[in-house]
């Protein structure tokens, strides 16, 4: 008689206690291995299924035997679709294993923002075999590629006891005082006012000095006796010879004519110059095939002979002789 509700009740308690069984994790860590002469591989990831809103760990275990030189992987900044957030360092641990094995280990921090089923693709790592001395053999391992399940965020995922709530709004002070305030403002009114007053002051007492200037051509004839003294082409150093005469020529023109000769190219002066009523069409001429010459030489890596290089020299020489200012110059300036 107390068999059968026995046996009822306890029918009745099995759904529960199937219940309260612990499910399989489907979740559980990857580890994959490759082993290549004195060389194995393990790749590990923390977790086989993922979602956007988390980051996978993925480990290199490289295990190797002595005398072999592992390479350091360059994955770059991806990993296939993962995107690398962070990298450890690539370190050989300080002690071998216990098969007497060196052991180097690099974890990555993989993330990415697609919802799907990513591959993991092979991981190569370099490295020389170095056990026997006269024959070392470069090669290489790769692993072999294995799938990543990412799935979108679910309201599982989020924990709103994580966020907290806003806050009320926190009034700030307003009450100023007015008086110390206008002191405040008067006083930095009337320091402004002194400091002003007194630049002005020791700026009026202040005598100009002006530092005596020569005329263009001698500053021109000074410095064609300094490049002729410099021996730039007995020291096989012609462009640096030409580059310096036909910057000196440019800085003439602008210290005589005011024309803007240093800081333009060639064509641009060139341009500037045929419009100039400050030159004389001979001077325009001589200047246009000066420059030419000069800019053959220092761009198209032309070597001149001996007479070239001196005829340049003596026509930058001519024209400073015949471009200095004349009393009728001057007197027209000054009336000016």
């Amino acid at each position: 008689m107390f068999f059968i509700p026995t046996l009822l009740l306890t029918l009745c308690t099995l759904p529960a206690c199937n219940n309260a069984l612990p499910q399989p994790d489907d979740n559980n860590p990857i580890t994959k291995t490759t082993t290549k002469g004195p060389t194995t591989l393990t790749i590990t990831t923390d977790k086989s299924q993922m979602s956007v809103a988390e980051r996978l760990d993925l480990t290199l275990t490289i295990t190797t035997e002595p005398n072999v030189t592992i390479h350091p992987p360059a994955l770059g900044n991806d990993v296939g679709p993962f995107t690398i957030h962070h990298q450890s360092q690539f370190k050989k641990r300080p002690e071998p294993d216990d098969n007497n094995k060196s052991v180097y280990t690099q974890t990555h921090t993989l993330e990415t923002f697609t919802a799907d089923t990513h591959t993991i693709p092979p991981v190569t790592v370099e490295f020389t075999d170095n056990r026997d001395p006269d024959n070392p053999v470069q090669s290489s391992i790769s692993s072999v590629p294995f799938d990543i399940e990412v799935t979108a965020p679910t309201e599982a995922d989020t924990d709103p006891t994580q966020f907290r709530d806003v806050k009320n709004p926190v009034d700030l002070p307003t009450t100023i005082n007015l008086t110390i305030l206008y002191y405040v403002l008067a006083g930095l009114a009337i320091a402004a006012i002194l400091i002003f007053a007194l630049y002005k002051l020791i700026n009026r007492k202040r005598k100009p000095h002006l530092a005596p200037t020569i005329p263009a051509h001698e500053w021109a004839f000074k410095q064609l006796r300094l490049l002729n003294n410099a021996c730039l082409v007995e020291q096989n150093q012609t462009h640096e010879f030409y580059f310096r005469l036909s910057m000196i020529l440019r800085q003439y023109i602008e210290r005589r004519f005011d024309l803007n000769a240093p800081e333009r190219t060639t064509e641009e002066f060139l341009e500037e110059m045929r419009t100039t009523d400050k030159l004389s069409p001979q001077h325009k001429r001589t200047l246009e095939q000066f420059l030419a010459a000069c800019d053959r030489v220092k761009y198209a890596l032309y070597e001149p002979p001996s007479d070239e290089i001196e005829s340049a020299f003596t026509a930058a020489e001519d024209f400073v002789t015949q471009t200095i200012p004349q009393p009728t110059d001057r007197s027209s300036r000054e009336a000016a």
